[in-house]
């Protein structure tokens, strides 16, 4: 499994956009770890659960991009000819550990457009004073809001940025309205697989 890591890195990965390719040589060595010295036609789909659900106790937000990255590697991974089956898709997306959407309140668009700033922008999130923020910056910024509510007991967890999405996917298809089309995705299965946290499995504790 490391040769193909390795050739993912050196094939694949360059052909991503930078953001992407940043985040993409960061992962591998977690997977290189755990898989590495495994065939990939050995790996099972209950392996990749095992994995995620130990990665989850330290990074959730890292067990789902490690987790997305390993489907993807194992998808070249069938098309190079090491193995027939992608075990990671076998695994619903529903079981990835994520936030408990209950602890993100309302995201307050009002509140936010309301804010004066010296340069008018159409961007939701900037800088204080309006002007783009760049993608450290945000992630920065982001970071310390996490901080901050933790500190001041407004949340139970920490969450990402994007679990905004998942929530208001959420609620619009709990209240029965079409969340397809506010999503971005053509796909209704993987609205309902990646973001409907309604749908979300616990697995039974072997006894």
């Amino acid at each position: 499994m490391s040769g193909v890591i390795g050739r993912y890195l050196k094939e694949v990965v360059p052909e991503k956009a930078k953001t992407t390719q940043a985040s993409n040589k960061l992962e591998p060595s977690t997977l290189t770890k755990v898989f590495g010295s495994m065939k990939p036609a050995d790996i099972t789909a209950a392996d990749v659960w095992d994995f995620v659900q130990a990665r989850a106790k330290t990074s959730k937000v890292r067990a789902n991009r490690e987790r997305s990255l390993l489907q993807d590697v194992m998808r070249h991974a069938i098309m190079w000819g090491h193995c027939k089956d992608n075990p990671v898709r076998e695994q619903d997306s529903t079981h990835t550990a994520g936030p408990d959407l209950h602890c993100l309140a309302p995201f307050p668009i009002k509140a936010l457009t309301e804010i004066k700033r010296p340069i008018s922008s159409t961007q939701l999130v900037t800088s204080r004073d309006g002007s783009p923020m760049t993608l450290e910056g945000r992630k920065t910024a982001w970071g310390r809001t996490m901080d901050k509510a933790i500190a001041e007991n407004a949340i139970s967890e920490r969450f990402h940025f994007h679990d905004n999405r998942a929530k208001t996917v959420t609620d619009l298809k709990a209240a029965g309205r079409d969340a397809k089309s506010l999503s971005g995705h053509a796909s209704e299965s993987i609205v309902e697989k990646v973001y409907d946290r309604r749908s979300m499995k616990k697995a039974n504790p072997l006894e």
